[in-house]
C-alpha cells in the first residue's frame, strides 16, 4: 500500500485519498456508510410464469379432490362392484346363467348408473 492511499472503512480496501465513495462497496468514506445501488424493479413472475403456476396449482387441487373423493366408502364399493361384474363377464363364457346381468342390475339401483 503505497503512504498516499487510505483504507475503507467499511471494507478494508485500500482506495485513493481523493475517492468520495470506495470503489468495491460503495461506502461514502466521510460517513463510512455503504449505500448501494437499488437493485432494478422487476417482476417475480411473468404473465407466463403466472399462467404455469396457475395450472400447476389446478392440478394439484384436481389430484387432491380425486384422492379425497376416491377415498369414499362409496367409491370404494363401487369399485369393488365393478371389479366384481368385471370378473364375471370374463368368466360367463364357462358358466351359462345371467349372474352378470343381476350384478349389473344391483349395481344400478343401488348407485343410479351402470358401471
Amino acid at each position: 500500500m503505497d503512504s498516499d492511499e487510505l483504507k475503507c472503512s467499511y471494507c478494508a480496501e485500500t482506495i485513493n485519498p481523493a475517492a468520495i465513495r470506495c470503489k468495491y462497496c460503495h461506502a461514502d468514506r466521510e460517513y463510512g456508510l455503504a449505500e448501494l445501488p437499488d437493485p432494478p424493479l422487476s417482476p417475480r413472475f411473468g404473465v407466463f410464469g403466472k399462467i404455469v403456476l396457475g395450472i400447476f396449482a389446478a392440478l394439484i387441487l384436481f389430484l387432491t379432490f380425486g384422492a379425497i373423493v376416491g377415498n369414499s366408502p362409496e367409491s370404494q364399493a363401487k369399485s369393488r362392484v365393478r371389479a366384481l361384474i368385471n370378473l364375471c363377464h370374463r368368466e360367463e363364457g364357462l358358466y351359462a346363467g345371467g349372474a352378470c346381468q343381476k350384478l349389473e342390475n344391483d349395481f344400478r339401483s343401488q348407485f343410479g348408473h351402470t358401471p
